[in-house]
Formats: structure tokens, sequence, C-alpha cells
């Protein structure tokens, strides 16, 4: 799922980059796990659904503070 490269302009370098094959495999977990997700956010109450709705925009916000505006 990774690959090492190595770095053209340093040959002491090792790059490492993501396979195709490993793109594919983060891809299908992601939606495995955004299925799941949907299937218990279903489970809620629509307060509850409403309300983490309601805190979406200050949690993106949070996330930007963690990392710098590069979520």
């Amino acid at each position: 799922m990774a690959e090492r490269l190595p770095d053209p302009d340093d040959g002491r370098v090792v790059l490492v980059a993501v396979t195709q094959h490993g793109r594919a495999e983060l891809a299908r977990r992601r939606a495995v796990q955004a299925k799941r997700l949907a299937e218990l956010l279903a489970e809620l109450p629509e307060a509850d659904r409403a309300a983490i709705a309601a805190a979406l925009p200050a949690l993106e916000r949070l996330t930007d503070l963690a990392y710098g505006g590069e979520a």
C-alpha cells in the first residue's frame, strides 16, 4: 500500500508514497466508516441529529485552529 522511492535530490533520503492500491484501500475504509456513522446517526432522535448539525461549524473552526487552516 506504500512504496519507497529514492529522493532525486539527495541519495541518502528515502521518500514514501501511497500506492494506487493504498489509495483504493483508504477510500474503501473511509466509505465503510461513513456508512457506519450514517447508520448510527439514523438511530438518534431528530433533536440529537439537529444538535450535532448545529455544532458542526464550531467543530470545523476548532479543526482549523488545531491544524492551522489545513484541515
